[in-house]
């Protein structure tokens, strides 16, 4: 595995190169000295790349935990670097509606017709299970299948009855988002209702 060390004293060379990581994640080095982050991977059979990020602008322990993420997105069925560009074309002010930021929110909105345990429980359940996953990425870019490996993950424990209702949850905030937040309606959600299955 490769240190930050590595990464800094990695210096131009003759043509392009390759300092290896782990799990497809490498330092590429340009010939003009220009280093950046990236993730090897397969999709659909045909080998591509993401991009993470430049370095040293982005550390290599933020490269490492960007990979798991990216690996995450591939294992729900969604390409990387499709992501990457669809997020890119977001505008940034859509790009700072995250799902956690118009979860919480939501959430705010219906305190008030709630007990306050009933009120703790949902925030909780977002917290443990929802937000550490999607939380940080724009609602806009989330795809039913990252929503479906949220509650898959939920029953496998197993708990079916939580799964249930934060997959009730996740149904509420997209109905919210479409309904306030967002201009558009969202084309993976846009009934509100991701279905588990």
């Amino acid at each position: 595995m490769l240190t930050d060390l590595q990464c800094k004293r990695a210096k131009a060379g003759e043509k392009d190169y390759k300092l290896a990581d782990a799990r497809g994640l490498y330092l590429f080095v340009t010939k003009s000295g220009f280093r950046s982050l990236r993730w090897k991977f397969r999709f659909a059979g045909k080998g591509k790349r993401l991009v993470l990020g430049s370095y040293p602008e982005m550390s290599l322990g933020s490269a490492r935990e960007a990979r798991e993420n990216a690996a995450r997105l591939l294992k729900s069925g969604v390409d990387p670097s499709l992501q990457a560009k669809q997020l890119a074309s977001i505008g940034l002010e859509e790009a700072a509606a995250t799902f956690e930021a118009v979860a919480r929110e939501w959430h705010g909105q219906q305190v008030s017709g709630w007990g306050p345990r009933h009120a703790a429980n949902v925030l909780k359940s977002l917290e443990q299970d929802v937000f550490p996953k999607i939380g940080a990425l724009p609602i806009k870019g989330i795809t039913s299948p990252m929503v479906l490996e949220v509650v898959r993950a939920i029953e496998d424990r197993p708990s079916i009855e939580t799964a249930r209702r934060v997959r009730q949850r996740i149904s509420a905030v997209y109905s919210y988002a479409i309904a306030s937040v967002l201009p558009l309606p969202i084309r993976q959600h846009r009934s509100g209702r991701p279905s588990s299955r």
